[in-house]
């Protein structure tokens, strides 16, 4: 691309400018304010750049009612084409005063006379020099823009753009041994950043579950009792006070049987005494009924035998005949024979029960005597019912087992806590690896960073260098910067000449890798202690004491 002409009305302190300008070099020689700088910021303005205060004014008042026109004649490839850009004031009614009221400027941008809006233009524009972005047509034409921060153009940009114009393989270094560890992480694809902060949580999470762990070993060591650990010990001396109480138990086994066989000799012999009792009380019973039986019988029979009174019967007390008297009297008599018998029988068959039973009680007191002979009953009784020597035994064992059931928690705790301590030098291990992964994406980022920041400053003159990664503040984490530099020398350190030269080179460079060819404005040229030699066309912006034919031409407001 190169410019033909230029031409400026009400653009700053341009009231009115034209210029045709040569294929190659073009010096534009003036005093300090004489406009050499406006002329370069209105060719910008017109690519679409954001100029600041391109008003004219006077006394610092901007001057209202002025339209800013500028126009180009660009030849791209041998076709000639015409860009412009225009500012008008906007206006508005004020319905209250009738008064029209200026809200603000409205920039017009045309090309070939047909009207763009401005995403368009700058679209098109780019896309005339084969490229893919406007901001790529900028630092390929404003030697000043690819060091500048804008809100469109930081030093991310600036690093991006450098790196889009390598293509660096990583299999040279990452097939070397010594990165096998990441190799296969990193052809999955995944960005170093990405890796790095998974290799982090990984071993983050790792540290927290020990810790975890190491809380919970704590925890279990509160519980162990120490006094309490051997749990074989403790089940064989409960097998003994068992077997103890076993041997207690056989031992009172005969007073007990001794002392059942008493209990149930007494109370036999209280049955025994229970029945005499009740037999002779029925003896009693009946030798009184048949006694009063008789005797009333005996009243009847002998009032039967009186002959002086009138006989009545003693069943219905009916007055008897005399033919019926000795009947009844020998039923009298009879009854009371058989009366004598019953009572005569029921009364030897108790009095024999009675002797069975004296019998039986002679015996058991027999059998009583020859225990009371042999075992003292009371001591036995006493013996029996004293239930301390058991109680003892069971409080033994009931402490034992107590003691047995903390003995197994202290076990399972100790093997809890092993698992735990294994389960701890495994995760070690497995931090480890991820120490040693973290270590190695470190190296290889580093070393990677090297090679890039080398293929990258290879494609430039040799005084030209860049620092895409901050290696002067490495501490394990590599940022990424984008620091120009001039022989060593960082952009902010440069003077104004020498930054003029490093955009120059920077400029040059990159519209070779981009293979295009567009106009360079070097401001301040008589600042540079060299030329700068470029296949381009070039404009030359210096302050001489004099101006130009040419600059003697603006009409200035």
């Amino acid at each position: 691309m190169k410019i033909k002409s230029i031409s400026i009305k009400n653009f700053k302190g341009i009231k009115e400018f034209k210029h045709t300008f040569n294929e190659k070099t073009n010096e534009l020689n003036a005093i300090n304010g004489g406009g050499k700088t406006s002329i370069k910021e209105a060719y910008f303005w017109c690519l679409g750049q954001d100029i600041k205060n391109i008003i004219p004014s006077k006394n610092n008042v901007e001057i209202q009612g002025l339209d800013i026109e500028v126009e180009l004649k660009i030849e791209i490839d041998n076709v000639e084409f015409t860009l412009s850009r225009t500012q008008k004031e906007k206006y508005k009614l004020d319905k209250e005063t009738n008064t029209r009221v200026k809200t603000g400027n409205e920039s017009v941008f045309y090309i070939d006379g047909i009207e763009q809006k401005v995403a368009e233009y700058k679209t098109k524009l780019a896309s005339m020099l084969n490229l893919s972005d406007y901001n790529i047509f900028n630092i390929l034409s404003d030697i000043e823009f690819f060091n500048s921060n804008t809100n469109s153009w930081k030093w991310q940009n600036r690093r991006l753009e450098l790196l889009k114009h390598i293509n660096y393989d990583n299999s040279k270094i990452l097939n070397q041994d010594k990165y096998n560890i990441i190799k296969d992480d990193v052809l999955k694809g995944y960005s170093l950043d990405e890796l790095k902060k998974a290799y982090k949580k990984a071993n983050s999470d790792l540290d927290k579950q020990k810790e975890k762990n190491l809380i919970i070993i704590e925890q279990l060591e509160g519980q162990i009792d120490p006094s309490a650990i051997n749990e074989e010990s403790y089940l064989v001396t409960i097998k003994g006070l068992e077997k103890e109480k076993a041997q207690y138990y056989e031992s009172i086994k005969e007073s007990r049987e001794t002392l059942e066989d008493y209990k149930k000799l007494t109370n036999e012999l209280n049955l025994l005494k229970n029945y005499e009792t009740m037999l002779n009380s029925n003896l009693k019973d009946k030798k009184e009924s048949s006694r009063s039986e008789l005797e009333r019988l005996k009243a009847q029979i002998e009032n039967l035998s009186n002959t002086s009174e009138k006989k009545k019967c003693p069943y219905c007390n009916s007055e008897l005949e005399d033919s019926k008297l000795q009947g009844l009297l020998n039923k009298l008599n009879k009854d009371k024979s058989e009366l004598i018998s019953r009572a005569t029988k029921d009364i030897d068959s108790i009095k024999k029960q009675l002797e069975e039973i004296e019998e039986k009680k002679d015996r058991v007191r027999f059998n009583l005597d020859m225990i009371q002979e042999e075992y003292n009953i009371e001591e036995i009784t006493k013996n029996l019912n004293d239930n301390t020597k058991v109680m003892e035994i069971d409080t033994k064992i009931m402490n034992l087992k107590s003691c047995v059931l903390k003995a197994q928690k202290s076990l399972e705790n100790k093997v809890q806590i092993e698992k735990l301590n294994k389960e701890n030098m495994d995760l070690t291990s497995k931090s480890i690896v991820y120490v040693n992964k973290l270590n190695a994406l470190n190296d290889y980022n580093v070393e990677l960073s090297k090679d890039i920041t080398k293929m990258v400053n290879d494609l430039f003159p040799s005084e030209v260098s860049f620092a895409l990664f901050d290696f002067a503040n490495y501490k394990g984490d590599l940022e990424d910067i984008c620091l120009s530099m001039l022989n060593g020398k960082t952009y902010d350190e440069c003077s104004t000449g020498e930054k003029y030269y490093l955009n120059f080179l920077i400029t040059t460079t990159l519209q070779k890798l981009y293979n295009v060819e567009l106009p360079i404005w070097c401001d301040n040229y008589e600042c540079l202690s060299r030329d700068l030699i470029s296949n381009s066309q070039s404009i030359r912006l210096m302050v001489s004491q004099a101006n130009d034919e040419f600059i003697n031409n603006i009409v200035k407001i």
